[in-house]
């Protein structure tokens, strides 16, 4: 289906009641969310999807920014303050990658080149997960402070503030204990897995390394 294109005076023009949010009800488009839908001008009672079915020409601040969770083969992005369309998804192998220095095996092509795709699978996750639950769960330490029992285990997660951002996850350490039937659990980012209880007590001196978020922290464990 071709792209239909509206202005953007024309869009605002069409009453509230005649236009929304796409919300998914019946699971069939999850990667649509949250994009606008309406029902055009001259187009009878079908419902259109923004960045699916229609463009609003010179505004495209309410279009999505790519990544794997949204993809979708001939849909619209914004990028770089223009419109970008996704031609087709794929996913080159790992022998691929390693032979012409690639990080990413899931792809897109695009209006504006062909290009990893944001959030998607890296050659070091699919080479090194095996060897490293080995190592992480030889490398599991707990210490006892004060009379609560902390274990600490390596693991890869995302800062908060980078806000789910897949490029920015980096080694830390998994950090949990339960006291009075009470379980929390924190990621400290910055430190080596300690060795001594004094070690851990250091790290325990540092707040600034500790987050305990998990809604946006995102940790990946042995």
């Amino acid at each position: 289906m071709e792209m239909l294109h509206i202005s953007k005076a024309d869009f605002d023009r069409i009453g509230a009641d005649y236009k929304g949010v796409y919300m998914d009800y019946q699971g069939m488009h999850p990667q649509r969310k949250g994009r606008r839908v309406a029902f055009l001008p001259g187009h009878g009672t079908t419902l259109y999807t923004e960045g699916i079915h229609f463009v609003i020409d010179d505004d495209c601040t309410h279009l999505p920014i790519l990544c794997k969770e949204n993809a979708e083969e001939g849909a619209a992005y914004q990028f770089g303050g223009g419109i970008l369309y996704v031609n087709r998804l794929y996913r080159i192998s790992a022998e691929y990658a390693r032979e012409n220095h690639l990080a990413y095996l899931e792809r897109v092509e695009t209006s504006t080149g062909d290009f990893a795709l944001p959030g998607g699978d890296t050659i070091n996750a699919a080479r090194a997960w095996p060897a490293r639950r080995e190592k992480w769960r030889k490398s599991m330490k707990t210490f006892s402070i004060n009379g609560v029992e902390y274990t600490v285990e390596p693991c890869t997660a995302i800062c908060g503030a980078d806000m789910g951002d897949e490029s920015r996850r980096q080694d830390a350490l998994f950090v949990s204990s339960e006291n009075g039937g009470e379980r929390s659990e924190f990621v400290v980012f910055g430190w080596e897995m300690p060795e001594t209880a004094d070690g851990f007590s250091d790290m325990c001196d540092d707040p600034s390394a500790w987050e305990s978020d998990q809604d946006v922290v995102d940790t990946v464990k042995k």
